[in-house]
């Protein structure tokens, strides 16, 4: 006499759902999103964080009337893309920050680590959005050789 093996009921598949690209969350279950035409206006505020540069640019090595030295909280960090590779930066990536000095209407200042030194102190203090930062200019230097000179700076973060 045979006898009879128990199955597992099958399960079903879950229907394909075709979905809009700007409504992939519809597809994935559980509870709906709500229309676009129903969310409110607080809630897509992630337009307001996203701007380039609200800072002025602080370029001391082109402009005397510029501050040598800022200091403030990061409001931004983040990495713009320029035109210049070299062997110490192939990407071409380089840091930028955006400073907001102290009080709230405070000068924000602009920050691009196009100079080998400030990219490489900005990179060494790995700045992050909150920390409260001083970078200084300390004008061209020499190399040891002799042979070229640079940009110098120095920066500091405030420990947490």
């Amino acid at each position: 006499m045979a006898t009879a093996t128990k199955r597992a009921p099958a399960k079903k598949a879950a229907p394909a759902v075709e979905v809009e690209e700007d409504d992939l969350l519809a597809g994935l279950g559980g509870d709906e999103p709500a229309a676009a035409d129903e969310l409110d206006d607080e809630a897509l505020d992630l337009l307001d964080g996203l701007t380039e540069d609200q800072g002025v640019a602080w370029i001391p090595a082109d402009d005397e009337d510029q501050p040598r030295g800022i200091q403030g909280t990061v409001i931004t960090r983040d990495e713009i893309a320029t035109d210049f590779k070299s062997p110490d930066n192939p990407s071409g990536m380089v840091p930028f920050l955006e400073i907001q000095e102290k009080g709230a209407d405070g000068q924000i200042w602009s920050v691009r680590g196009y100079h080998t030194v400030l990219r490489n102190q900005i990179n060494k203090h790995d700045p992050q959005k909150g920390d409260f930062v001083a970078i200084k200019y300390l004008g061209v230097k020499e190399n040891r050789k002799g042979s070229s000179s640079y940009e110098n700076y120095v920066m500091a973060k405030a420990k947490r």
